[in-house]
């Protein structure tokens, strides 16, 4: 069996708990109605699948500024969920005990994403990241979001 080739960004909880939420995500959508598809449906998938990828982009970059600017995009995107949430909930389109869940966990991650701003800010990840693989320096952080 061959071992899979794990990024440093797959270490960040903020980067697993935003995979979470949009699988979560994508499943809760698909019991919309149809005529969603297209509309609410699309905007929650995007929004979710944004969290994580902006993370794993941002880490992707060569500098923390650059990094810390994906990652700002990746809360905008939890901010964005909270209103589409809203939105589903008003709609009847998810229960309000799955709306509050969801909501928590959102909260959650972007009180976690703005923790590992500060992180960022005070360049505690090294300035110039040249490594993608294991051995990437996200381990200093893990600890902390």
């Amino acid at each position: 069996m061959e071992e899979k080739l794990v990024f440093g960004y797959e270490k960040l909880q903020i980067w697993q708990r935003g995979m979470n939420l949009w699988e979560r995500l994508h499943r809760i959508t698909s019991t919309f109605p149809d005529d969603e598809r297209f509309g609410l449906v699309s905007q929650i998938r995007r929004a979710a699948c944004s969290v994580p990828t902006n993370i794993a982009e941002g880490y992707g970059k060569s500098t923390n500024r650059a990094f810390a600017a994906m990652v700002v995009h990746a809360r905008g995107s939890a901010f964005e969920l909270r209103t589409l949430i809203d939105g589903a909930l008003r709609f009847g389109y998810i229960e309000s005990d799955t709306a509050k869940e969801l909501l928590e966990e959102i909260v959650e991650i972007s009180k976690m994403i703005n923790g590992f701003l500060k992180k960022l800010e005070q360049s505690q990840v090294k300035e110039t990241r040249t490594d993608y693989g294991v051995e990437a320096d996200a381990e200093d952080l893990k600890s902390t979001v």
